[in-house]
């Protein structure tokens, strides 16, 4: 798979002119209009024919979706007036390369940012999507979405359910491209959507649950919605997993359970 350099030259000139000249447009419709317009066509023209299961393509497919919201973020939303286009580069590159600064210098590394972090210790769905899983895509839909909303509107379930609509519509496109099924797309919206809806629960709930009623429940609701997202997956089984091994895969002496031929 190889993307044209067409493609590539396109999404750097959409930056330079997102920064150079939509940002400066006093009319928030005008600016509106000609930054979205280009950030929903450059991920799909970017991610047509890709082929079906393939690792590549996806990371591909997210890395745009990523950069899109970034530059939706600081070309209509930012308020930062005196942001210089470094600072504007910087911000969509960190997609590439995350890094998140130490408070102490005595464990500072030049990289140091986990992608997951103990996932099975959250003990509410918000700690879950917030703090534990996917902290890459998390960071930038928080930046992105959430505290720009959130600034304007101070509503928790405006900015909530928003953020979790714009990732499952992400996660549709990875699913059809993933897949090429269409009946696999609105399980997988459905999913974050229910998701949303939990997460708003429990920002207006006022009973404080103790900590091991909050992880049976939350890892309950886990367990119970996670076929919608889990299932095509399982359904393919060899022809998804065969071309994208898991890491340690062909080391002989690691145990190593059969793939399930079916989703409960």
């Amino acid at each position: 798979m190889v993307l044209s350099p067409f493609v590539l030259i396109g999404w750097f000139g959409h930056v330079i002119i997102c920064y150079c000249l939509i940002r400066p447009i006093c009319n928030t419709l005008v600016r509106t209009i000609l930054t979205i317009i280009p950030c929903i066509s450059f991920p799909y023209s970017t991610c047509q024919n890709f082929p079906q299961y393939d690792s590549l393509s996806l990371m591909i497919l997210i890395l745009c979706w990523m950069i899109s919201i970034r530059l939706i973020h600081l070309t209509i939303f930012s308020i930062d007036k005196f942001l210089t286009f470094r600072s504007f580069l910087f911000k969509i590159l960190w997609i590439f390369l995350p890094i998140l600064p130490l408070k102490s210098k005595r464990d500072e590394w030049p990289i140091k940012y986990y992608l997951i972090l103990i996932p099975v210790k959250f003990v509410s769905l918000r700690e879950f999507w917030s703090q534990r899983y996917n902290r890459f895509i998390g960071t930038v839909l928080k930046e992105s979405i959430f505290e720009p909303i959130h600034s304007k509107f101070s509503s928790s379930t405006i900015e909530g359910l928003t953020t979790f609509i714009i990732s499952g519509l992400l996660h549709v496109h990875v699913a059809f491209v993933a897949f090429d099924d269409v009946s696999t797309l609105f399980p997988t919206f459905i999913f974050f959507f229910l998701h949303g809806i939990g997460c708003c629960f429990e920002t207006k709930m006022k009973i404080q649950l103790p900590k091991y009623i909050g992880w049976i429940l939350t890892h309950a609701f886990l367990l119970l919605t996670a076929p919608l997202v889990l299932e095509p997956s399982i359904k393919r089984g060899p022809p998804l997993l065969i071309p994208n091994p898991p890491p340690l895969v062909n080391i002989e002496w690691i145990p190593k359970l059969p793939i399930p031929n079916f989703c409960p």
